[in-house]
């Protein structure tokens, strides 16, 4: 159970990285939404009546969600400043990282903490 909560916790910390380091190529907001494609396809797949299915993403998803919308605005904010002179990316990331670790990956450790839990449960 413990290997699951780490191993969802690992897959969604590289789901915000890719979001938030791919914001210079303006690619953060189409990443987001190909996540809620993803998601709404897992839905429909699942066979789940759809209030069953999207009432299970409710309690970790409380934390998730705002994780990656965080993480949707250092991307896009990386990519304002990239434009901006001087284009320093290491500035940015250095600017940013303290946002990172103190918001978005709590938040993401209790999502996957709460997710973990919840798959046990949900069977």
């Amino acid at each position: 159970m413990v290997w699951a909560k780490l191993y969802i916790f690992l897959s969604n910390v590289r789901s915000s990285l890719l979001i938030s380091l791919s914001g210079f190529l303006f690619l953060s907001i189409p990443i987001l939404a190909f996540n809620g494609y993803f998601i709404g396809t897992a839905i429909q797949l699942s066979g789940k009546p759809v209030w069953l299915a999207l009432l299970s993403l409710v309690p970790h998803g409380v934390f998730e969600i705002p994780a990656l919308l965080f993480a949707t605005g250092l991307g896009t904010l990386i990519s304002v400043r990239w434009f901006h002179k001087p284009r320093n990316f290491k500035k940015s990331l250095k600017e940013m990282m303290p946002f990172y670790l103190k918001v978005i990956l709590p938040l993401l450790f209790v999502a996957a903490i709460i997710e973990g839990g919840l798959i046990f449960f949900l069977r």
